[in-house]
């Protein structure tokens, strides 16, 4: 009787893992839950948040579609037309992260001071800080440590501002920035590139005085 039930339990959470899984490749149901974090964060953020599109594919391919985060000002401090990344998922099975290919189009950024002398994305500190912070114990991780391997990033359509009247006034852009790794260890913070590549860039930097 206890072997029955069991494999009864077994069998159910088998088919409820399997439905998830093949739920969360639906259009319908990642609009689902793109219309439930949505409101969350904007209640949260106390801002405007857009996004388009939301995809997930197992297991090789997220796509993030026409993101927008604007500041308490209402201005646009954070947009992006599209982020695709391919990846295998199996791998963390393996605590591994395998990131064949991180491509981001359209990527908008803005930075400036405000009348309080306070930069114009605090408010993002203040949402995810807590009150109190405690000193976490430490604890041996090495059995736990995750790997991390990224191949090829590429930022395509990039512009991005930053002002401080106290500081500098910059303006970067460029259409294209292709880098190819060699070899990536985040532990001993050591990154090879096998290729570089930057077209169609512009800097504009200005010093008050």
């Amino acid at each position: 009787m206890v072997l029955l039930v069991t494999g009864i339990l077994v069998v159910l959470v088998v088919m409820l893992l399997g439905g998830l899984f093949i739920a969360i490749q639906q259009e319908g149901f990642q609009n689902y839950l793109k219309s439930k974090a949505l409101p969350y964060l904007e209640e949260m953020l106390s801002t405007r948040v857009e996004l388009d599109r939301i995809a997930v594919r197992y297991p090789d391919r997220l796509v993030i579609k026409g993101l927008v985060i604007e500041d308490l000002q209402q201005d646009t401090l954070f947009a992006m037309q599209e982020l695709e990344a391919d990846l295998d998922m199996r791998r963390l099975l393996r605590r591994e992260v395998v990131v064949e290919y991180i491509g981001v189009r359209g990527l908008k950024a803005k930075v400036y001071k405000t009348a309080g002398s306070r930069y114009n994305f605090g408010f993002l500190n203040d949402a995810f800080s807590t009150d109190s912070v405690v000193e976490p114990e430490k604890k041996d991780t090495g059995a736990f440590s995750i790997g991390f391997q990224l191949n090829t990033i590429a930022l395509k359509d990039v512009d991005l501002r930053f002002d401080d009247d106290s500081l500098l006034h910059a303006h970067l852009q460029w259409k294209k920035l292709e880098a190819k790794m060699q070899e990536m260890d985040l532990d001993t913070r050591r990154i090879g590139l096998k290729l570089l590549e930057l077209t169609d860039a512009g800097v504009e930097v200005r010093i008050p005085g």
